[in-house]
């Protein structure tokens, strides 16, 4: 069972003197009415805030679940688990952020070989576009990442990016086809 709230307890020494009482079980039960209702009536204000937002798809989520999956693959050094995220015949293309252009394979060989010289990395993802008009088994997206990655304890190496994918589905779920890094903007704490 949850905690109480704070602003629920009553703490009996607040009050003094021969008039102090106990919160009785009618009162309790008012209290947390009037408490209910403010958290309706702010349910509902949010509500109205968000009405018109539309809310994500079963496939967007899908999407983002694939993507988020990638993002810990890659930050945790799991280099074969990247492999039940790409279509067999994937092509991956990072030269703009000075990687290479190949199969995954190639990738998952070259990211072993350069992506432990840092300590750490967190790509961390975010404002996806979607375009489905290829049909129903085909999708791209184009989706911002901020990639901070950890030189040593003072020097660290920020990198923005766009990943531009072509999802193709695959026995029902979504696998990355085509994945283009397009880098933005670089920014290296040693230079200053």
């Amino acid at each position: 069972m949850d905690e109480p709230r704070e602003d629920f307890v009553i703490d009996p020494e607040e009050e003094t003197g021969s008039a102090a009482m106990s919160l009785t079980a009618r009162d309790a039960r008012q209290r947390a009415r009037q408490k209910m209702g403010d958290l309706r009536r702010l349910s509902q204000e949010l509500c109205a805030i968000m009405d018109g937002i539309p809310l994500p798809t079963p496939e967007e989520l899908e999407v983002y679940v694939l993507l988020a999956r990638y993002s810990w693959c890659i930050d945790r050094r799991d280099w074969d688990g990247l492999t039940a995220l790409f279509t067999d015949d994937a092509f991956l293309d990072y030269t703009s952020t000075g990687g290479i252009a190949g199969t995954l394979p190639e990738q998952q060989a070259y990211f072993a070989k350069v992506l432990p010289m840092f300590k750490g990395s967190q790509h961390l993802s975010g404002t996806t576009t979607f375009d489905v008009s290829d049909g129903p088994d085909l999708l791209r997206t184009r989706t911002i990442c901020l990639n901070p990655m950890v030189c040593d304890d003072t020097d660290t190496y920020f990198v923005g990016l766009w990943y531009v994918d072509e999802l193709r589905r695959v026995d029902g779920s979504w696998r990355f086809a085509r994945r283009v890094e397009e880098q933005s903007w670089t920014f290296h704490t040693a230079h200053r």
